[in-house]
């Protein structure tokens, strides 16, 4: 063999020798962890989950979407009549509709059935599931196949972001306003 050629083995390790490890950068954060308002909390308030998430998915922000949600559901409607009312047009969502969705989503993730349409049985074996209280199985259908968190007129084709760009930015900006995460 040439000089050039020459392989030099690298040892193989066990489990039983040490392990070297990562290093972790310096994590320095410029607040204590937790959530950081930038007013005094009053005693009382802000003692749900619910309050918090709040702060993060806004009402401007929920108006946003029930606002692109209903102009990409006239659009489309011609096409997909089912998801209209007994006319064939759209009803028009409303902020509480959506808050009811995002609940919906939320307890469908926490509650897995057999399913989707057991959500809304009358089967006493479902008889604990509250979705029928919530909105109808249909208009659950037709809201997630309408749902638009952004204009569709200024959506740029290239971007695959480019449904849920907007509202992620501004749904990180609050995020990166309000809370600040602790080293795990």
């Amino acid at each position: 063999m040439s000089e050039g050629n020459e392989r030099h083995p690298t040892p193989v390790k066990s489990f039983d020798d040490h392990d070297e490890g990562n290093q972790l950068p310096d994590f320095q954060p410029s607040r204590p962890p937790g959530v950081h308002l930038n007013s005094q909390v009053l005693r009382g308030h802000m003692t749900k989950a619910i309050h918090v998430f709040q702060l993060l998915f806004t009402q401007q922000l929920l108006s946003e979407i029930c606002q692109h949600t209903n102009s990409y559901a006239w659009l489309k409607i011609p096409e997909k009549l089912y998801y209209g009312d007994w006319h064939g047009a759209w009803t028009e969502t409303t902020e509480d509709e959506l808050w009811k969705l995002i609940a919906l989503i939320i307890y469908f993730g926490l509650v897995n059935v057999s399913s989707f349409h057991h959500y809304w049985s009358t089967k006493t074996l479902y008889h604990g599931l509250w979705a029928r209280a919530m909105m109808s199985r249909d208009r659950f259908k037709a809201l997630m196949a309408m749902l638009h968190v952004s204009d569709f007129g200024t959506e740029d084709s290239g971007n695959k972001l480019r449904r849920c760009r907007s509202s992620s930015i501004t749904f990180l900006l609050n995020v990166k306003t309000y809370i600040n995460l602790s080293r795990m």
